[in-house]
């Protein structure tokens, strides 16, 4: 590792299967060194070095449910009904919009979101998906926050 400032690193696993009680099962009975091996055993693959540079590792463990889509979710007139404004105020920003559990969707249903909202404030005229920009002349100031779920 060439980095000579600390670092936060992220690691995510899915834990997934045909028994999703036997693997929570499995998950609440794992203990803390062996996520620390697990953990830094696949990252060192990558980033050679990094279990001597380590200086601390917190383990979360979240046993919890993601969307599986099934045929027809992801492009379907059911996905299309859910992402409508409800009353015209109140706008989705969610990654199982998409069916698909990734930051990725979470964040480009946000953008979507906050688009809408800023061509709903008056004076607005346009919006730029690529730069999260809206074009208000009256206003000073406009920001969009978006957090993936």
């Amino acid at each position: 590792l060439a980095r000579t400032s600390p670092a936060a690193l992220t690691y995510y696993t899915a834990l997934s299967g045909p028994d999703p009680d036997g693997a929570r099962r499995w998950l609440q009975g794992t203990v803390w060194p062996y996520w620390r091996d697990r953990v830094l055993g696949e990252l060192e693959v990558a980033l050679p070095g990094l279990r001597a540079r380590t200086r601390r590792l917190d383990v979360n463990i979240f046993a919890h449910a993601m969307a599986r889509p099934g045929p027809g979710q992801v492009w379907g007139s059911g996905r299309r009904e859910a992402a409508r404004p409800f009353r015209g105020r109140v706008h989705w920003a969610h990654s199982d919009l998409s069916r698909l559990s990734l930051v990725e969707e979470a964040v480009t249903w946000g953008v979507r979101a906050a688009e809408e909202v800023l061509l709903g404030v008056k004076g607005t005229t346009a919006t730029a998906l690529g730069d999260g920009a809206a074009v208000n002349p009256r206003a000073s100031q406009v920001t969009a926050s978006t957090l993936a779920a």
